[in-house]
């Protein structure tokens, strides 16, 4: 028979149906029915066990639930994005939430997992009970990237040059501005390089993104389809992950750029640079605001070769059994 099992996502924006569809596929697989839930509050009355996808979206109430159930002996398992603030904690918002993931830490009921790992911020350790591996180090069976008419049009204005692709929401938080400035500063990068970004361009973006496409550059200012967005991992050269210094999580576009096996830019100091450095993954982080170092970036990150330490088949065994123990199941 099969077991209830809840997983409480507040949003499917981004990544999100990504993680949702692949902790489904694994609740069903380990013998439990899921049921999706936009709110934490059904999961007070719920029996069964109960994943948070993303304990950020409302720490509160991951919280709350997490107490509530553990006074009837429910399994409440729970995925931290950014622990690496609260071990951190700059600010009184984050001390609290540091000192609230310390005490839940080792109750029986509740499993905190990072999905950045201990080695990469050993401080996590003192907020959380485990890690597992970003599920987008290692979620793909398939790593075919055939062409849609979105990446032919990219490989065709590139005309034989290099393609470094920004992928998702085009905002300041990814390191939009910064891209921007490399291109524009730099203007003897347009002879070997096409700069596109590909995702929904915030308002406060929009004239930088403006002045970008008129100095040669290509904004894709719309959802990105899955199959595009594989597409264009497969026209890429390099993927931009440079964000900003107050955004400082883990990163489904650097997932994924592993397992297609591109070359990444990463912020130096950032928990997927370190991240990165622990995997030996084909990455070169640089510093933020600089437009110097992203050039030699680019170089070096078209130079560099792939020496990943755990396959995405590691990392998926691992991870799986983790989360299946947090929720009371067995491989």
């Amino acid at each position: 028979m099969h077991s209830d099992f809840l997983l409480v996502a507040h949003s499917r924006e981004g990544h999100r149906q990504a993680y949702i569809d692949q902790f489904s596929t694994l609740a069903v697989d380990a013998g439990l029915n899921c049921t999706v839930v936009e709110n934490w509050k059904p999961t007070l009355r719920f029996r069964g066990p109960v994943l948070f996808l993303m304990i950020e979206e409302s720490f509160f109430g991951y919280v709350l639930s997490a107490v509530y159930r553990s006074l009837f002996a429910r399994r409440t398992t729970g995925l931290l994005f950014r622990g690496r603030e609260a071990v951190e904690a700059r600010g009184v918002r984050l001390k609290l939430k540091g000192l609230i993931l310390r005490l839940l830490r080792g109750a029986p009921p509740v499993t905190t997992l990072s999905i950045v790992p201990f080695s990469a911020c050993p401080g996590l350790a003192s907020v959380a009970d485990n890690w597992i591996d970003d599920p987008q180090l290692w979620d793909l069976d398939d790593l075919a990237t055939p062409p849609t008419p979105l990446s032919s049009n990219v490989a065709k204005t590139a005309s034989g040059r290099n393609v470094l692709v920004s992928l998702g929401a085009q905002n300041g938080s990814k390191g939009l501005d910064f891209l921007i400035q490399t291109w524009m500063s730099r203007p003897e990068l347009r002879d070997h390089w096409l700069f596109v970004a590909a995702g929904k361009v915030s308002p406060d973006m929009a004239a930088l993104a403006a002045d970008f496409v008129g100095a040669g550059g290509v904004v894709v200012n719309q959802f990105i389809s899955d199959e595009e967005l594989s597409s264009l991992y497969g026209t890429a050269t390099v993927v931009w992950g440079v964000y900003a210094p107050h955004y400082d999580q883990a990163s489904g576009i650097f997932g994924r750029a592993v397992q297609y096996g591109k070359p990444i830019l990463l912020r130096r100091g950032s928990s997927i640079a370190r991240h990165a450095e622990v995997l030996g993954a084909r990455a070169v982080a640089i510093d933020y605001g600089d437009p110097e170092a992203a050039v030699k970036g680019l170089r070096q990150a078209v130079e560099g070769s792939p020496s990943i330490s755990s396959s995405p088949q590691d990392m998926r065994v691992r991870s799986i059994g983790i989360v299946l123990a947090g929720l009371g199941q067995s491989v």
